[in-house]
């Protein structure tokens, strides 16, 4: 049971240490001047917006403290990541399949309404 706890802290652990570096690059280099970081598949793909496009935008505008930026550029970025921290600190909810479900409608749903031209304040900006 030992050894299963110390993996469990081991990989939170460096999943601390990986988000934290991660959180760093994204203070210094800014995603929308950067050539070298990535940008969305799906849109250089198609020119539709995922539910994730602005995202990496969204966390530097974050990061710098401007919140109403990151809304801009990926406004169910900061619903996430409270749902995010709420999975972290209450596991349990995270196994059930009616959460599982709730947040992936939402994300599709998200997808295509950020896509409709109804909705222009979805799209990154």
């Amino acid at each position: 049971m030992r050894e299963r706890s110390a993996a469990k802290l081991l990989l939170w652990g460096a999943a601390g240490v990986a988000a934290a570096g991660a959180a760093v690059l994204l203070y210094f280099v800014d995603p929308a001047e950067s050539a070298w970081l990535p940008g969305c598949p799906l849109r250089t793909l198609t020119g539709l917006n995922c539910a994730g496009c602005g995202g990496t935008r969204g966390i530097h505008a974050l990061l710098h403290g401007d919140v109403a930026g990151c809304f801009r550029m990926n406004a169910l970025l900061l619903p996430l990541l409270a749902l995010a921290g709420l999975l972290a600190w209450k596991p349990r909810l995270a196994a059930k399949p009616s959460v599982a479900f709730c947040v992936a409608a939402v994300i599709i749903l998200y997808s295509v309404a950020r896509n409709l031209p109804c909705f222009p304040f979805l799209a990154p900006h």
